[in-house]
């Protein structure tokens, strides 16, 4: 579990990072990343200038960097097909060199719809009591072939000045068969928060999209007393 990986879609893209402890130094000195079928039959190799490497197989074409950060790594198996079952799990090894010269590896083995987590859905109103969200743009299509689950979140509780005031509780789910979905809110509801997930598989939720809601009620009432002064 050095390892945390994740991707957006089932393109072949995807994401690994790790944490270094602030006492610990060390460097990528090579990257492997291959389908577990190809162990023995995969070419690697390593272009210095740009810090790229580069596996390929007669099952996949893994291309890798290093973040600017130096604390992941973003690769693409250009052979992949998004419509076509995944049969081979990645497997991905991370050779770390330290400050001391000890070289370390790390390795993490899974199938894309393991480690798939959509990107946050949009999320806007369409008027005072029914709110509309959309697909991610980064998700794959069509929709019908792809489907996502999403799950839904009114709340009533104030929570003027909170970044984010999304919570799972008494959360209901719903799929949509469409990209584009609405549902009507509950009377008083103060924001309302939507998040998203693989339908097909357990894979990890998006983040939660909130929208407030604003109705207008106090000002209505006091338009009205002013019009009978």
């Amino acid at each position: 579990d050095y390892l945390k990986c994740s991707t957006q879609n089932y393109n072949g893209e995807f994401h690994c990072s790790w944490t270094w402890h602030r006492s610990r130094v060390g460097k990528a000195a090579f990257i492997k990343a291959q389908r577990v079928l190809d162990d023995h039959n995969s070419q690697c190799s390593m272009d210095p200038s740009r810090h790229q490497w580069m596996c390929s197989s007669a099952q996949s074409n893994f291309s890798c960097s290093v973040d600017d950060s130096g604390s992941g790594i973003s690769c693409l198996d250009q052979q992949h097909c998004p419509y076509a079952e995944e049969r081979q799990q990645i497997h991905v090894t991370v050779f770390v060199r330290t400050d001391g010269y000890l070289l370390e590896s790390y390795s993490k083995r899974f199938y894309l719809s393991e480690i798939v987590k959509p990107d946050k859905v949009r999320l806007g109103k369409v008027n005072k009591t029914v709110v509309e969200w959309s697909y991610p743009s980064s998700w794959n299509r069509p929709s019908s072939y792809f489907p996502l689950t999403f799950q839904i979140s009114q709340l009533r509780g104030g929570c003027r000045k909170c970044e984010n005031p999304c919570t799972d509780l008494n959360a209901s789910k719903t799929v949509c068969s469409t990209e584009f979905c609405q549902f009507e809110v509950k009377h008083r509801v103060k924001a309302v928060c939507v998040r998203a997930k693989d339908a097909l598989c357990d894979s990890q939720w998006s983040e939660w999209t909130h929208v407030r809601m604003k109705r207008g009620r106090k000002n209505r009432k006091r338009m009205h007393h002013q019009k009978y002064i």
